[in-house]
């Protein structure tokens, strides 16, 4: 037997296993280490029998019993989702500037575009932005958190919890400059949360949480390897 994640899934491990992301529904599936090593032995072509006995191996408190069951649950997929496209990451109100007047355009029509764009489903969000950013230079980290402020600094919802909203904007606005920075979409456990940021060369943009402490599950990088331009040689 041999089980296949659909395309529109995507998966990252995390410290306690592992977590899905079904880019159709914007459902979240969390699953602990134990179904986290099933999983991976199912997709691997790993028969049931031969995954719940490395399930016994791996964690010799569990019965062949509950092995068999775990395994066979996993593999009818009948997992519940722990959680919906929404972002989840409660902060603080970020301060918000005053923007000159002759900047307040932009950033308006970012933020508006955005609210649109988060309205649709991830891989239609994903879909959209890979769209816009193509020709775009990398964004400095300097673009970015300007960019960021300006939307804050222009909306209450993005200054507040709307961290997708917020997210969208700064990349949008970014572009309306020729630059992007990497938009991200990732998830932590214990407890869990989604989360959306921007980031440049892997450091989050203007974010209270440390670098690496959500796991990166839908990307919309700065440039694809295949866009970036080799380095001259002298």
């Amino acid at each position: 037997m041999s089980l296949t994640l659909r395309p529109d899934v995507c998966a990252t491990d995390t410290a306690d296993g592992m977590v899905l992301l079904d880019e159709i529904t914007g459902r979240y599936w969390q699953l602990n280490r134990t179904a986290a090593l099933v999983l991976r032995g199912l997709v691997d072509g790993a028969e049931p029998p031969d995954v719940a006995r490395a399930l016994c191996e791996a964690y010799p408190r569990i019965t062949a019993e509950r092995a068999d069951a775990d395994t066979a649950s996993i593999a009818r997929a009948d997992r519940g989702p722990v959680g919906g496209v929404h972002m989840s990451q409660p902060m603080v109100p970020a301060t918000r500037s005053r923007l000159p007047l002759r900047r307040r355009p932009a950033a308006l029509l970012a933020t508006a575009t955005a609210r649109l764009i988060v309205t649709l489903r991830p891989h239609r969000i994903r879909r959209i932005l890979s769209v816009v950013r193509r020709g775009a230079a990398p964004a400095t980290t300097g673009q970015a958190l300007a960019s960021r402020e300006a939307v804050v600094a222009v909306s209450a919802r993005c200054a507040g919890e709307g961290c997708l909203q917020r997210s969208v904007a700064t990349a949008l606005l970014c572009r309306m400059r020729g630059v992007w920075p990497d938009w991200c979409i990732g998830v932590r456990t214990a407890p869990f949360r989604a989360h959306a940021w921007v980031e440049v060369d892997g450091l989050p943009v203007g974010e209270p949480h440390r670098p690496g402490e959500y796991q990166r599950m839908m990307v919309v990088p700065a440039a694809l390897p295949e866009e970036r331009r080799p380095e001259r040689r002298p």
